[in-house]
């Protein structure tokens, strides 16, 4: 027997730690218990390209991919009504708002082929959600447009979702 204080170590390949994590997200799921897994975010396990700050030990994914990881989040949970889920919003539309910046500002594309976690077609229509969402916004609009020089006549000839208001049904 195991003591809750003892850790069980097991070596698993990727392919089957992917394995685990997608059954205990299943039944995580199947119990309506609310989950994320913090790890790959969708990205390979050595991430890419990577950003370094000069005077600091740190590097982080390079901003034209860090983009999506917020994306991805936001335009999963943009429409909730939610208190928690509105804040948790609210700071992924802003950090997006600042990667957007922070592109355009030193005249780097969004990479959408360096990406792992979704195909373009479907990272096109995060971006299609965001911006018809915020599309008044000229200014951070501009800036986006210019971020994605390439792709930009794509994503805005996608039509736009309808957007679900509805409260979850709770049973």
């Amino acid at each position: 027997m195991v003591s809750k204080s003892s850790t069980i170590s097991i070596s698993l390949s990727r392919e089957d730690h992917l394995k685990a994590a997608k059954a205990l997200s299943d039944r995580l799921t199947q119990l309506d218990c609310n989950h994320t897994f913090i790890g790959t975010l969708g990205l390979p396990v050595v991430a890419g390209p990577t950003y370094g700050f000069p005077d600091f030990s740190i590097t982080i994914l390079h901003p034209c991919i860090l983009i999506f990881t917020k994306l991805k989040r936001w335009s999963m949970s943009y429409t909730s009504t939610r208190p928690k889920t509105a804040r948790k919003t609210q700071s992924d539309r802003d950090d997006i708002n600042f990667l957007i910046k922070w592109l355009a500002e030193h005249d780097i594309a969004i990479q959408f082929e360096l990406y792992r976690g979704k195909t373009k077609p479907e990272l096109l229509r995060m971006v299609r959600r965001f911006h018809g969402r915020y599309e008044g916004n000229t200014e951070l609009m501009e800036m986006l447009r210019s971020t994605m020089p390439g792709d930009w006549e794509e994503m805005v000839s996608l039509p736009l979702e309808v957007e679900d208001m509805a409260p979850p049904v709770v049973w």
